[in-house]
């Protein structure tokens, strides 16, 4: 038989005393998640000058930055915001404006100016709700970061010079951006929405807008990365473009496409181009690879082009190109419309109607198009 033991009370006692103790060492370790209010009088405490602009020691992961009014016209015109741990980027008053006065250097990238930065050690920051103007907004080297309904606007300013106004780089992975509106206007030739060594990142349902001397609207690029790509990477990898609005300057331009790219396994996907020329091409450069692409559900307007003869083993389905011009190289094309004219090289061309003059290559297979003119060389 197996008799009930009891506990002596001062042993009782001495046990709720010893929990209350630890519970009050976790309290003291444990901190719950604060709500940080930032205007633009206090923006100083939060942000710390003497340690480079990055967030203050009493902002910790997991705090809420609730950003209020206007951000702007500050007494320290180097003043920039440098997002360091991973914090929520919010406005409570749906009214947060942030003009940080950016005015960037030269087209090689080198000083890009004040800026709005989400770096390395900020692995999980969500922002939404904030409007930038003539800022440059930098996602560097950091992960896990989801960026929805913002504004960026650049207005009859130098801005992003050699990097893009907003700017997803340096080995950063996994970064969302979102249901925002992107706008550029005379920057000085530079571009809109850029990813310079990012990988497994989502650019989805933004509206890309640029205005009179702008450059590239949406661009996966190599040039001006901050660090050294190590030999044999092959960088902008397994991102997605999709649902997302270009439109391009009235007027056509030579520094300004719709779409640029590089990298392999990238998606391009249900998207809108409004460009006077260049809808969809690649980086220029040598040694690139490119390749392993899904092109698919994209209308390009406006005269805008596919000029893709340097992206190989890829899939075009499904796209229409009202008036511009089609290259294609050493990929599938299926149920397509092109109906400017079209220059395929070593592809598989099946469903596809095609108005204008189709030019192929005799390594090409072509069947089951509706086709008004063909040239084969």
């Amino acid at each position: 038989e197996v008799k009930e033991k009891t506990i002596p009370n001062k042993e009782i006692k001495s046990n709720i005393k010893e929990n209350k103790k630890q519970t009050k060492n976790v309290d003291k370790t444990t901190k719950k998640a604060t709500t940080h209010v930032i205007t633009n009088s206090t923006i100083g405490n939060y942000f710390i000058k003497d340690n480079n602009y990055s967030l203050a020691d009493n902002v910790v992961a997991g705090d809420t930055l609730d950003i209020q009014g206007n951000i702007s016209n500050l007494d320290d015109k180097n003043f920039s915001m440098i997002v360091n741990k991973p914090v929520n980027i919010i406005s409570s008053t749906k009214d947060a404006y942030i003009d940080l006065n950016t005015t960037a250097g030269s087209l090689l990238g080198e000083n890009p100016g004040t800026a709005f930065n989400i770096i390395n050690g900020a692995n999980g920051t969500n922002m939404s709700g904030i409007y930038l103007h003539n800022t440059q907004f930098w996602i560097s080297g950091v992960s896990n970061v989801v960026i929805n309904n913002i504004s960026a606007v650049v207005e009859d300013q130098r801005v992003g010079s050699g990097v893009g106004q907003t700017s997803i780089r340096n080995n950063a992975t996994n970064i969302t951006l979102k249901n925002s509106f992107i706008y550029t206007r005379n920057n000085g030739g530079s571009s809109s929405v850029v990813i310079a060594w990012a990988d497994y990142c989502t650019i989805e349902n933004n509206t890309i807008q640029g205005e009179g001397n702008v450059g590239n609207l949406f661009y996966l690029t190599t040039y001006n990365v901050n660090l050294e790509i190590p030999n044999g990477t092959i960088v902008n990898s397994n991102n997605k473009f999709i649902n997302n609005h270009i439109i391009g300057p009235q007027i056509a331009s030579n520094i300004c496409g719709g779409i640029y790219v590089c990298g392999s396994n990238n998606t391009i996907a249900n998207n809108i181009v409004d460009t006077k020329g260049v809808g969809l091409t690649t980086q220029w450069g040598t040694n690139l690879v490119i390749e392993n692409y899904t092109i698919e559900n994209n209308t390009f307007n406006q005269g805008a082009s596919i000029s893709a003869a340097s992206i190989r083993k890829s899939v075009y389905r499904n796209n229409t190109v009202t008036t511009g011009r089609t290259i294609i190289r050493d990929s599938v094309a299926e149920n397509n419309k092109f109906l400017g004219s079209c220059t395929i090289t070593n592809c598989n061309l099946t469903n596809n109607t095609i108005k204008g003059a189709l030019t192929i290559s005799n390594s090409s297979n072509v069947t089951g198009n509706s086709l008004e003119t063909l040239y084969i060389t």
